[in-house]
């Protein structure tokens, strides 16, 4: 059983290859759509870097991080 993410606490960023941050979100409905914040154009196939920091149902607050595969191929496929 995975942990649950709680409504009290959420952040996502998302940062380019030089650690330039493309995607900030506190709200856990609003992914990302692989577009840069700063001009909303979509950012070059690569791996994005994120940090994601939640609470948990407890109230903890969780960190987790990893990597976000763009591909140039034109398919939608989202996280899993």
């Amino acid at each position: 059983v995975g942990e649950g993410i709680g409504l009290t606490y959420f952040e996502l960023k998302i940062f380019d290859r030089w650690g330039k941050e493309v995607f900030f979100s506190k709200n856990p409905e609003f992914g990302w759509d692989g577009k840069s914040s700063a001009n909303g154009e979509l950012v070059p196939s690569g791996a994005y870097p994120f940090t994601l920091r939640y609470s948990d149902k407890n109230g903890e607050i969780r960190k987790a991080r990893g990597q976000v595969i763009v591909s140039s191929n034109g398919s939608y496929r989202g996280l899993r």
